[in-house]
């Protein structure tokens, strides 16, 4: 009877493993999520000062604010990899969101540059 419990535990500490690789995941993921959710909500709410201007005006306080709301989710990304940190694979966590904060931060260079020949042609 005994053996059945030792085996038990045994079974089941071999089962923690692969849930904890996926808890890191879903955190990662989860971290990502809420940085692309933060982005969202500061581009609406930029994107509301926007809509009484002209349209050369509008298109222009739209690529700010796009650009504003991609900084804020560069550093929701930046913060989530200090919290990688607390993982129990960290340098997993961090690889998976440093892939996603060089895509944003290529993204915000872009606007800029989008920005600003806009600006010069207005």
């Amino acid at each position: 009877m005994k053996e059945s419990h030792v085996n038990n535990y045994l079974n089941y500490i071999q089962e923690i493993e692969p849930v904890t690789t996926a808890l890191l995941a879903i955190s990662a993921a989860s971290l990502a999520i809420s940085a692309t959710n933060m982005f969202k909500s500061h581009f609406t709410k930029g994107s509301r000062q926007c809509s009484d201007l002209a349209s050369k005006e509008r298109s222009l306080c739209m690529l700010r604010a796009k650009a504003m709301a991609k900084k804020v989710q560069l550093a929701a990304l930046k913060d989530g990899m200090n919290k990688c940190n607390k993982a129990k694979n960290p340098g997993e966590c961090k690889s998976k969101l440093k892939n996603k904060h060089q895509k944003v931060a290529s993204e915000v260079a872009y606007l800029n540059k989008r920005f600003n020949d806009a600006k010069k042609r207005v």
